[in-house]
């Protein structure tokens, strides 16, 4: 399985995987860490690369909560994360995933037709 995620067939091919590899070789102009997304606990060794990837369980259930205290953990994290852009990069863009991903309403989507298994 190791072998076919990093698409090698030997040990000594490189560490990165497939897909990664792939994203690293195109230039699509977007900055955006929703770029490679594995769905699971871990990232997908086929993700691994230059280009950053991102996992997670669920669409709707990644989020801090509807409360007020989750709101004002947002806003501290916010302005926490303003700061040294080098050293937080990771945290702002959890930060902006976690908005994209609010706005998609994944709970209350609806395909426009399309059944799915």
């Amino acid at each position: 399985m190791e072998l076919m995620e990093r698409g090698v067939s030997e040990e000594s091919g490189p560490a990165t995987g497939w897909i990664g590899r792939h994203l690293a070789s195109i230039n699509t102009n977007n900055p955006s860490p929703l770029r490679a997304i594995g769905l699971g606990e871990q990232i997908p060794r086929s993700l691994y690369g230059p280009i950053p990837a991102f996992s997670l369980r669920s669409i709707a259930d990644f989020h801090l909560g509807e409360s007020k205290s989750a709101q004002a953990l947002t806003s501290a994290l916010s302005v926490l994360y303003a700061g040294e852009k080098d050293l937080l990069v990771m945290g702002q863009e959890t930060l902006q995933i976690m908005e994209t991903l609010e706005k998609l309403d994944a709970k209350n989507y609806r395909s426009s037709g399309s059944i799915y298994p």
